[in-house]
């Protein structure tokens, strides 16, 4: 579950696990930008790179005065050059679906397709739900059996 500025409200132990190489796991927009692991775990990191930007612009339309999302956005700019040029660009597109490429360090690569559900009860937020890419099934479920055995590990190491 995510809010507009990309905050990461909720998550099962499998996106958790998806997730951990980035410390913190907690804001979808600053790993991206800023987690020195992302441009290695995004294989298309360009492509969402822009759509996480896109997104933020999304929001700022929706909640022009959202403090939170000025906050973010001021931190990102000063933090991050490519954030600040793809914000100059003023491309606004809301997350709904798409495929997102992987590569995780225990799980290898992984390919999902991925729809988000706005949450009508609560305005801003969306249910994001992950699951394998139809062409690549096989071998992101081989993935997902990787970072499930990982994740065990942790859990029960």
């Amino acid at each position: 579950m995510i809010n507009g500025t990309l905050d990461v409200l909720a998550a099962n132990a499998l996106a958790q696990a998806l997730y951990a190489p980035f410390t913190p796991a907690d804001n979808l927009a600053r790993m991206v930008f800023l987690d020195p692991a992302a441009q290695h775990f995004h294989t298309r990191w360009a492509d969402t790179a822009e759509a996480v930007a896109a997104h933020l612009r999304h929001t700022a339309g929706l909640a022009p005065d959202s403090e939170p999302l000025r906050h973010l956005v001021r931190d990102l700019t000063a933090r991050s050059a490519h954030f600040a040029h793809l914000w100059t660009t003023h491309t606004v597109r809301g997350k709904t679906s798409d495929t997102k490429h992987f590569h995780h360090p225990e799980a290898g690569p992984l390919t999902f397709a991925y729809q988000a559900f706005d949450v009508c009860a609560a305005p801003g937020l969306q249910l994001v739900v992950y699951q394998p890419a139809p062409a690549t099934s096989t071998s992101t479920a081989r993935g997902l059996a990787r970072l499930r055995a990982a994740q065990h590990h942790c859990a029960t190491g």
